[in-house]
């Protein structure tokens, strides 16, 4: 569970795939590395809560979760190893429109948002976008909405697409 002040971990269902995550050293682990028991939530405010884990795993676990909880929350995956549930309305394209919106007032005029995504906690933001990109290596429902495709994510996509806007003039 992310926090604005810690992470929230919780220490006795550590595995392989959260140690690989966290370098292998669950102490290095942002500030604090909590187990459930000691979970200061009174009054905390938590944005963001991230299961990881092997993809069948939380392939398994994930419709109970959205069963569970789907009125309050928003799910999607930001990696294949990474399930995560925020507030409603809390996700990028929030972030997006925040800042051209602030952009906009002082610049005096709107702006252009363009946004790249590959995975699918980035859909929201792609679609709010005025160009939305995705890298070549993005998931199916990515590049399904992007009417920009790039190079791999390894290979430079961001370089790939501001040539690609410099062309446009």
């Amino acid at each position: 569970v992310s926090t604005g002040q810690y992470f929230l971990v919780n220490r006795d269902r550590l595995n392989d795939a959260i140690l690989r995550d966290i370098g292998g050293d669950p102490d290095a682990y942002a500030g604090e590395v909590l187990p459930l028991s000691a979970w200061r939530t009174e009054g905390a405010l938590w944005y963001k809560m991230v299961f990881r884990g092997e993809y069948e795993d939380l392939c398994a676990i994930r419709p109970a979760v959205e069963a569970a909880f789907g009125e309050d929350f928003e799910f999607s995956a930001s990696s294949p190893r990474f399930f995560e549930l925020q507030k409603k309305g809390c996700n990028k394209a929030t972030g997006l429109r925040f800042v051209a919106d602030r952009l906009a007032a002082d610049l005096g005029h709107p702006v252009v948002t363009v946004a790249v995504g590959d995975q699918e906690n980035d859909l929201p933001m792609l679609m709010a976008a005025d160009i939305a990109a995705c890298p070549h290596n993005a998931v199916h429902g990515v590049k399904a909405i992007c009417s920009r495709h790039l190079c791999s994510h390894d290979e430079g996509c961001i370089a790939d697409l501001i040539e690609g806007l410099e062309r446009l003039g």
